[in-house]
């Protein structure tokens, strides 16, 4: 029989967790623009905006991953690592797409 605790989770790890999806759901869709065609599309504004919202969520996932990461477990670890490597790939790809018409 298994006990049914309730789990905790402090309102900081949820706010990170909330971002890792977020961060995870704006490279889903950088990536399906990329696959319609549509990313060059995008006007200047649309893409410096995307740009500045995802660079703001990796800075704060960046600062909580060095000064967590001694006591985070390595799932945890990893989604936080991934979700601020990836979006800055595709802010690198978006950069790079700003100059190569």
């Amino acid at each position: 029989m298994v006990d049914n605790e309730r789990l905790t989770v402090s309102k900081k790890e949820f706010f990170v967790r909330v971002l890792a999806v977020l961060n995870t759901s704006y490279v889903a869709v950088c990536a399906l623009l990329n696959m319609n065609g549509s990313l060059s599309i995008l006007g200047l504004s649309s893409k410096i905006l995307m740009i500045i919202l995802s660079i703001v969520g990796v800075g704060v996932l960046l600062v909580y991953y060095v000064n967590n990461r001694k006591q985070m477990d390595r799932s945890v670890k990893t989604l936080v690592f991934t979700s601020i490597v990836a979006p800055i790939i595709w802010n690198i790809i978006i950069m790079v797409s700003f100059f190569v018409k």
